[in-house]
C-alpha cells in the first residue's frame, strides 16, 4: 500500500513540474519544417509555359491554357498527402517535414500533337478533371477526403483531351495524344536540403506516316479504338509526328499497337492498304512507310511495305 502511494505522488509531483515548465507531460516532439525547391531533370527540358497570370476565360485565354506544359504533384508522407497543379517550373516550391521519408509523385503533360489536355472552369481557373481532380491553383493544398480524391499517383490511360472540332468537348482513348513526362519516387529529406532533384521519364512514342505515290484520295489510319484515328490527304501529311503516351511505358520500354491503314480512291471506294500489330518503342520515333502503286488506279492493291524505328531518333516537337 505504500508503495502504491508513493509512486502515485512521484506522478503527481512529475506532472506539477511539467506544467511549472508550461509544457505537458505528454508532449511529442515538435515537427518541423522547411520550404524546398523542386528541380525538374531526366528525359524533360524545362521551358517557361507561355501561360500569362492575367489569361483569362476568352477564347484566346483559353488557347493559352492548352498550349501551357500543366505540371502536375502529389507529396506523401506521415502527415497527409499534398498536391497541386502548376505552369511556371520556376515556382515549384512545397513545405516538408525535415528527417523524414516522403514519396513524389510528378508529371508533366505537354499538348504534344494533340489539342490540349482538356480543363473546365471553376472560380475563374482551369480545373481538370478525372483522374487529376486539380484546379491551376499554381500552389500546393491537402488533399480532399471524399468526393473528387486527389489520387497519389495517376493512370496515363484515357486523360481527357481538348476535342478538335469543339474545344467545350473533350475525347478519351487508351493512348491519349498528349506527350506526357512521369515518376513516382521516395526520398529522405535531411535537415540541409533546399532542392530536390526529380528526375522525369518521358512515356510517350512519336509516329510518322510516310505514304508514296498518295496523289489523290485520303488514307485513314487506325489503332483499333486505342488512339485518335488519323485521316489525311495528299496535300495535308503532316512533318511533324504524331506523339502518343502510353501505359505500359511506366514499367517497359515497349507498347504493342494494332494499326490499320486504309485508302478511299477518288470514286469513294475503300480498300485496305495493310494492317498489323507494330512494336512501338518509348521516347522513340516510329516511321510507317507504305506505297500506293499507280495511286489513282481502280484496279491498285496497295499493301503494307515496312515498319521500321528509325534507330535513336527522339521524338521532336
Amino acid at each position: 500500500m505504500k508503495t502504491k502511494i508513493m509512486l502515485a505522488a512521484t506522478f503527481l509531483a512529475a506532472v506539477i513540474s511539467c506544467k511549472k515548465n508550461g509544457q505537458p507531460a505528454d508532449q511529442k516532439e515538435p515537427v518541423h519544417f522547411k520550404e524546398v525547391t523542386l528541380k525538374l531533370t531526366g528525359d524533360f527540358d524545362v521551358s517557361q509555359s507561355p501561360l500569362g497570370r492575367k489569361a483569362g476565360g476568352d477564347m484566346a485565354g483559353r488557347r493559352v491554357f492548352r498550349d501551357s506544359t500543366i505540371y502536375v504533384f502529389r507529396i506523401n508522407s506521415y502527415l497527409g498527402i499534398y498536391g497541386g497543379a502548376f505552369t511556371d517550373p520556376d515556382n515549384l516550391r512545397i513545405m516538408v517535414p525535415e528527417m523524414a521519408d516522403i514519396g513524389i509523385f510528378a508529371m508533366a503533360i505537354r499538348k504534344g500533337s494533340g489539342n490540349g489536355l482538356y480543363y473546365t472552369w471553376r472560380g475563374g481557373l482551369p480545373y481538370y478533371e478525372a483522374p487529376i481532380y486539380d484546379t491551376l491553383h499554381n500552389r500546393m493544398e491537402k488533399v480532399k477526403t471524399g468526393g473528387e480524391t486527389h489520387y497519389p499517383m495517376f493512370p496515363l490511360t484515357n486523360l481527357a483531351v481538348t476535342h478538335p472540332d469543339d474545344t467545350s468537348l473533350s475525347q478519351t482513348f487508351r493512348n491519349p495524344e498528349l506527350d506526357i513526362f512521369w515518376s513516382d519516387t521516395t526520398i529522405h529529406v535531411d535537415n540541409v536540403s533546399s532542392q530536390i532533384n526529380i528526375r522525369l521519364k518521358r512515356r510517350a512514342f512519336g509516329l510518322e506516316l510516310a505514304p508514296q505515290n498518295f496523289i489523290a484520295g485520303r488514307l485513314f489510319v487506325s489503332f483499333n479504338g486505342q488512339m485518335t484515328q488519323k485521316e489525311l490527304t495528299p496535300t495535308d501529311i503532316p512533318h511533324d509526328p504524331f506523339i502518343f503516351t502510353v501505359q505500359e511505358f511506366l514499367s517497359r520500354d515497349t507498347a504493342v499497337i494494332p494499326v490499320r491503314v486504309e485508302w478511299q480512291r477518288p470514286n469513294g471506294n475503300v480498300v485496305l492498304v495493310g494492317e498489323k500489330n507494330v512494336t512501338f518503342r518509348r521516347n522513340m520515333l516510329t516511321k510507317i512507310s507504305f506505297s500506293l502503286e499507280n495511286g489513282t488506279s481502280a484496279n491498285v492493291n496497295p499493301i503494307l511495305v515496312d515498319t521500321t524505328v528509325t534507330g535513336v531518333k527522339h521524338v521532336i516537337f
